[in-house]
């Protein structure tokens, strides 16, 4: 719930993919100052099983959504390099999440489903929906949820991912997601974001301090209704 101001940084990700005939999905990017080369291969599946605290545990968790809500079966090949600092906070993850959809539903033409136009037809209602492919929540009775990547988060980041432009600002308010404005940046002000190096794996040794957090927001804003 609650409201916040969304923006785009100049730094992200970069995306390339081509498509595949079968069912597999194959990413191929690079971690740390090293650009340490890595790749998974994938079977698009609606049992495919995530690999806990592993990178592959985001596109795995969305290739396994997306075949159980959508049926897909058509894979892609995927390349990827990002600038961001690695867990630093800066929704990386969520990136994955929203570039898996964006590669796979063009691919298997979800937009073109009576499931997709009964349930997703604003661009709110779809972020809403990539917020719970990563949490694991339904989203309506017709896209029921699964397991999620373990962490419990909203939709946020990937409304701000999906949705933010350049030399702007947008006001959106959650739960259910809904935008209430977008306003021009003053052209001398900037936004100047630091990085402490400390890193924080969403999945791996911070996911409980970030569901703890989570949870007591819910529990706090439930009390304060009440």
């Amino acid at each position: 719930g609650g409201r916040s101001l969304l923006a785009a940084t100049t730094r992200g990700l970069a995306v390339v993919s081509t498509d595949r005939d079968d069912g597999t999905c194959r990413i191929f990017t690079s971690f740390g100052h090293s650009r340490r080369k890595e790749s998974v291969s994938l079977s698009i599946s609606p049992d495919l099983e995530p690999q806990q605290g592993h990178w592959s545990n985001y596109p795995a968790t969305a290739i396994r959504r997306l075949a159980r809500n959508f049926g897909i079966d058509r894979g892609a090949d995927i390349a990827l390099e990002c600038d961001l600092p690695e867990s630093s906070g800066m929704s990386t993850s969520s990136a994955v999440i929203c570039y898996m959809w964006l590669v796979l539903a063009r691919r298997n033409g979800i937009p073109e489903t009576d499931v997709f136009k009964r349930n997703l037809g604003t661009p709110e209602a779809l972020c809403t929906y990539l917020g719970f492919i990563e949490n694991g929540q339904d989203c309506g009775p017709e896209l029921v949820g699964d397991k999620g990547v373990g962490t419990f988060g909203g939709s946020e980041d990937h409304t701000a991912i999906m949705s933010c432009t350049p030399g702007s600002v947008a006001l959106y308010s959650y739960c259910p997601t809904k935008h209430e404005g977008t306003f021009d940046f003053p052209k001398d002000w900037a936004f100047v974001i630091a990085v402490s190096g400390a890193l924080a794996e969403k999945t791996g040794g911070a996911m409980a301090d970030y569901n703890n957090a989570a949870f007591l927001a819910r529990d706090a804003a439930a009390a304060w209704c009440r």
